[in-house]
């Protein structure tokens, strides 16, 4: 692990974040112990964890990310002269985005990187190498594996175990952002049907924590406890906003039509032919994503676009159909004459020509929403 994502992606409209305390808990106060239960040597390499804030391509498309970078790799950092080596051709974004400019940090600890819209010093911290944290980072709460001091800590641990498993099972294309590989060859209910009991599920949870003795856990179980809380809420409470990406963003389903299939094919480390096996599978339910997208009896569905967000849909579902069409093939290096790919690419291409005919003459004339919030 060089340059390349560690943490957990943000999610504008779930909450997906490892948080920081976790991850510098794990490292400060239980490495020696994951060294021993690995029950193997492990050389203790130092961090500087940050956030990034990366633009992506011609629509400037912004992501954040949560990234732990090797702290000899930024010794030359911003690289004018030459790059660090890559995991993958397309982390240079990471690495190009933030603005080449330090500071000094005021308490005098490191220094100060400017990542466009957030800022934070790096500090350097003892943690196990990447291949030991993935488990980790999969379960989104390291509390969820470490043991607890009181036995209700172990039961809170317990319910938040359910609970991913559950989110995992109706929401494939986040299990798989995670590294849970048990749902790689499906993908989200996008329906509105399916998201109203999405929204039932997250009440229902809500007041399972609220019910939840908080007396008697610990310090470290308290705050978990009150960060599971605080995202349920705000889920909700977005959504009675109006705030919720499938009123107002078009952009959405694009992370289920293609990011969800191209993250998997590029980050799952099975066999190459179980990959392909599960992407088909999954290609093959993007007309049901799409048939949602287009749901004339769904009234709130994008029913505050704005213009500016549909105009980048309308780019991003370009990219998506030349994907399917040709570039699937090059990115996996099977043949279209004899892959599996090749009916489930057809048949996504011919809904996603339909869904770029709605986007055009459809969505974007009405789209008259208000994209600041």
């Amino acid at each position: 692990m060089e340059w390349g994502r560690v943490a957990c992606r943000f999610s504008r409209n779930r909450f997906r974040t490892l948080p920081f305390f976790s991850l510098c808990l794990c490292g400060e106060s239980f490495s020696e112990q994951l060294k021993l239960d690995a029950g193997r040597p492990v050389t203790t390499l130092h961090y500087a964890p940050f956030l990034t804030c990366e633009v992506v391509g011609d629509e400037r498309i912004r992501k954040v990310r949560a990234m732990l970078v090797r702290r000899d790799v930024l010794d030359d950092f911003p690289y004018f002269d030459s790059m660090p080596k890559l995991e993958n051709p397309w982390h240079e974004d990471r690495i190009k985005t933030p603005p080449p400019r330090f500071g000094a940090a005021e308490d005098g600890s490191g220094q100060l990187l400017d990542a466009g819209n957030v800022r934070v010093t790096p500090r350097a911290i003892p943690i196990p190498p990447a291949h030991m944290l993935r488990p980790l980072l999969a379960l989104g709460f390291v509390m969820a594996l470490l043991p607890a001091a009181r036995a209700d800590d172990a039961a809170l641990a317990k319910l938040f175990d359910r609970y991913l498993k559950e989110e995992f099972r109706r929401h494939p294309a986040f299990a798989s952002s995670q590294g849970n590989r048990d749902y790689d060859d499906q993908l989200d209910d996008l329906s509105a049907v399916a998201r109203a009991k999405d929204r039932k599920a997250t009440e229902a949870w809500k007041a399972t924590l609220e019910k939840f003795d908080v007396a008697s856990l610990t310090a470290s179980g308290k705050l978990d406890h009150q960060i599971w809380l605080h995202s349920l809420k705000s889920r909700l409470e977005l959504q009675d906003l109006g705030v919720d990406a499938f009123e107002f963003d078009p952009r959405e389903f694009g992370t289920y039509i293609s990011d969800s299939v191209f993250g998997q094919l590029t980050q799952s480390t099975l066999p190459k032919e179980r990959n392909i096996a599960n992407a088909a599978k999954r290609i093959g339910a993007i007309p049901k994503v799409v048939a949602a997208a287009m749901d004339k009896d769904d009234k709130k569905l994008f029913s505050r676009s704005p213009k500016i967000l549909t105009e980048i849909a309308i780019k991003r579902n370009l990219g998506a159909i030349a994907f399917y069409e040709k570039e699937i093939f090059a990115l996996t290096g099977e043949t279209p004459a004899t892959s599996p790919l090749t009916s489930p690419c057809q048949s996504a291409v011919i809904a996603l020509k339909e869904y770029q005919s709605f986007l055009e003459k459809d969505l974007l004339p009405r789209s008259n929403g208000e994209w600041r919030l």
